[in-house]
């Protein structure tokens, strides 16, 4: 095995943590801009079974006007899943990444220490400990301040990632001596032309 292949893999998941996002935010404003078709004030109703079947049933409903809301850009549910996110990238990177990373270069699990993740851990348990607010200093992530909510903006969250994404370079080096080159941003390729 590579021993690099721990934080290749890591690089991985960050980027389909950010598509999954991606995705989900393209999907909210296709939503968004049904929802604007529909009369605001009348309610939508979420659940299980043939909505023309009185043995149906629901379990969520709302005003359309407030679904709207929500799924505005940079609105609640792109924000909640952004919190979520977080979470899950440092899920991996503690659980799975970290681990390997120890294994791959001969240490111990808490030997593997990078102020990024540090970060991004105090993120961790503002979203999961302290409903979502800031409690603690930040050493490497400047866009998010102590007594800050963690609501990422799209901006926000483009930056989190690229800036966990650079920081396996260092990783890279500080753990293996060798000089990588994670890039969070790809460039997108013309075709050669061929004679």
């Amino acid at each position: 095995m590579d021993l690099l292949q721990p934080l290749i893999d890591y690089a991985t998941e960050l980027r389909r943590i950010y598509g999954l996002q991606c995705e989900i935010d393209a999907s909210l404003r296709q939503w968004h801009d049904y929802l604007a078709t529909c009369q605001p004030d009348k309610h939508m109703f979420f659940g299980r079974g043939d909505p023309n079947d009185q043995s149906s049933s629901f379990q969520y409903w709302a005003l359309i006007s407030d679904l709207s809301t929500k799924s505005a850009r940079d609105g609640e549910n792109s924000r909640r899943l952004r919190r979520m996110a977080i979470v899950f990238a440092y899920t991996q990177w503690d659980v799975e990444a970290r681990q390997q990373i120890a294994s791959a270069c001969g240490k111990e699990k808490n030997d593997i220490l990078h102020p990024v993740f540090g970060d991004l851990n105090k993120l961790r348990q503002a979203v999961v400990h302290v409903s979502g607010r800031v409690d603690k200093n930040l050493e490497a992530m400047k866009f998010v301040q102590r007594g800050d909510v963690v609501d990422l903006s799209n901006e926000q969250f483009y930056e989190l990632f690229k800036t966990l994404t650079l920081s396996l370079n260092d990783i890279a080096e500080r753990y293996f001596s060798v000089r990588t080159d994670f890039t969070f941003d790809q460039r997108f390729e013309a075709p050669k032309p061929t004679i």
